[in-house]
């Protein structure tokens, strides 16, 4: 059996990331309509930001990701990959703790030396990450580690292969379609295709790989990004719609198609709310129906963006630097749900402003919005 070392690995993402400057993630952050708690996490975290890593590693070995497989019982971070001498490749890390109480597993990493289903991948690849088929994190997350191949598009040669980790396993259902949707788009539009791509479903050694460090680490507290992360979503906007001339209207980013909301958070309002915003010159889109080229025109040029945190909102992330951005919460999704930390700590990162309207009364993740407070709340920021 061959084990390795754990003493040393406990978490903060800043034992690994080369952290060069931070700002209080309230700098740039106001409220209107109810009052928040001083104490609550997000209000008193960081933006931090570092420069991001890369390495070229012969004979890496990538395990499958597995619950409990790769996770001590003290928030320590999961190791996906090692390298012919079992050492912990840090550059594959997703630099997150895991929630307290996993079991701890009692060989890491296994035996690979006397594993029968180890493949043996040959030539040159290029790590994406851990592919999470929610679209907020796929986006965010996923996407982010291409800021090293946009450096170097030399190396975007056609047998190059593009690996990622899924949350199947092999004894579940087969690797998800990430060609599906606006992900699959995405990675065409950055030349991944689907016959490139290798999902790490058992035990695999790769001759030749490229793992570049994910250019984000996001939490519920103090966030982590190099600025190069916003080289992708440029490069998107520009291959979607190029250097044409698009209206500055200001947009909100309506949650109203959104079939399973996480957590049930949502407006149980949203078409008024939607009308609120359409009387004050807003854009409305519904990013699951709305046109890729129509979606990404309107928000690389608008002014401001509105809506409630989640995955929606996140699509901030083609809009333009300096930009205001407003998030309608209430106290329980400030607490509860990381989704307004998120938002707000990528607008740090952007320069960008954020103002809360924060609801009062109904603390439920999903509630009504008081139309005319909220409007007449606006009127100080629009």
């Amino acid at each position: 059996m061959i084990s390795i070392s754990r003493n040393n690995n406990r978490t903060s993402p800043e034992r690994y990331l080369d952290v060069i400057y931070e700002i209080n993630a309230k700098e740039n952050l106001s409220f209107i309509g109810g009052d928040i708690d001083s104490d609550i996490r997000t209000i008193n975290s960081k933006t931090k930001f570092f420069n991001s890593k890369c390495s070229f590693v012969d004979k890496a070995i990538f395990l499958p990701y597995l619950h409990n497989y790769h996770i001590p019982n003290d928030r320590f971070h999961e190791f996906l990959a090692y390298d012919e001498n079992l050492v912990p490749l840090f550059n594959a890390n997703q630099y997150k703790t895991v929630i307290k109480g996993y079991k701890d597993h009692p060989q890491i990493p296994l035996s690979i030396n006397a594993s029968p289903k180890i493949r043996h991948i040959g030539g040159l690849s290029y790590y994406m990450g851990l592919f999470n088929p929610h679209f907020g994190h796929a986006l965010i997350e996923v996407l982010s580690r291409a800021w090293f191949f946009l450096k170097s598009k030399h190396l975007l040669c056609s047998d190059l292969k593009f690996v990622f980790h899924t949350f199947k396993t092999p004894s579940k259902a087969p690797s998800p379609d990430v060609f599906l949707g606006k992900i699959g788009e995405y990675l065409k539009l950055l030349n991944i295709r689907k016959e490139q791509i290798i999902f790490i479903d058992q035990p695999t050694e790769f001759e030749n790989i490229i793992i570049p460090e994910i250019a984000i680490s996001i939490s519920d507290g103090d966030c982590f990004f190099d600025s190069r992360f916003l080289d992708v979503y440029s490069e998107l906007n520009e291959k979607i719609i190029g250097f044409e001339k698009t209206s500055s209207k200001p947009v909100y980013i309506s949650r109203a198609k959104w079939a399973k909301p996480v957590q049930g958070r949502g407006l149980l309002n949203e078409a008024e709310v939607e009308e609120c915003f359409r009387k004050k010159g807003f854009e409305i889109i519904y990013p699951e129906v709305t046109e890729t080229k129509r979606l990404h025109a309107l928000l690389k040029t608008a002014p401001i963006v509105a809506g409630v945190p989640g995955s929606g909102l996140l699509n901030s992330i083609f809009s333009q630097n300096n930009s205001l951005n407003i998030a309608i919460v209430n106290k329980s999704m400030m607490i509860h749900n990381p989704g307004f930390n998120h938002f707000l700590h990528m607008n740090n990162m952007k320069q960008s402003s954020t103002v809360a309207y924060v609801h009062e009364g109904d603390d439920k993740m999903s509630f009504n919005v008081d139309i005319k407070n909220m409007s007449l709340c606006l009127k100080n920021v629009i």
